[in-house]
């Protein structure tokens, strides 16, 4: 009795580990348009990012006005990643990927047309 408790606990613990295990951390990328005036407001952007939990890498472009950020989806999402930008003083928005290619009519129809296409489609 007492070696079959003992098998019974350590399955369980196994398949616990495993269990919690299979949830993996995704990396995503996210691209935020940001009003940024020079290198510093780069730099204060980059190292305030940098301790946001489950960032990995910032990149800064003061000239195309973008952040880059490559995080761990698991810690952090985009909209926390938008906010703490916004809690700085900037402006900021999630930069949409832009389609290209022209949605069919059915796509149109169901709204699920991404809006987002070049401007000479």
């Amino acid at each position: 009795m007492r070696n079959l408790k003992l098998v019974l606990m350590i399955a369980f613990v196994a398949l616990s580990t495993v269990a919690f295990g299979a949830t993996k951390s995704e990396k995503k990328t996210v691209i935020l348009n940001v009003t940024m005036d020079c290198g510093s407001c780069a730099k204060k952007i980059q190292e305030h990012l940098r301790f946001e939990k489950g960032v990995q890498k910032v990149t800064c472009d003061v000239k195309k006005q973008e952040v880059e950020i490559i995080y761990k989806s698991d810690k952090t999402t985009e909209e926390k990643l938008l906010k703490s930008v916004s809690d700085l003083g900037y402006k900021s928005s999630i930069k949409k990927p832009v389609c290209k290619t022209e949605c069919t009519k059915a796509e149109k129809k169901k709204s699920s047309c991404c809006g987002n296409h070049e401007p000479n489609l």
